[in-house]
């Protein structure tokens, strides 16, 4: 997972093959993401030093879970 800021200043993740990411209110909920989805693997999260850009897909459906 990447973590930075994009060209508007907010903070964003993005998982590394571009898979899934999100906007963030500040940087430690950036990382407390970031650290819940590589579960604390050592080395797994960076600190991208250059700006991020989130790109969203809304051509791609949208699976929801399962209403019980």
């Amino acid at each position: 997972m990447i973590v930075g800021r994009d060209g508007q200043n907010h903070w964003v993740v993005v998982e590394t093959h571009g898979r899934c990411g999100g906007l963030f209110a500040d940087e430690a909920a950036a990382l407390r993401y970031a650290r819940e989805e590589t579960r604390g693997h050592p080395g797994a999260v960076r600190i991208a030093p250059y700006v991020l850009v989130l790109k969203v897909n809304m051509d791609a459906p949208m699976r929801l879970p399962a209403r019980r």
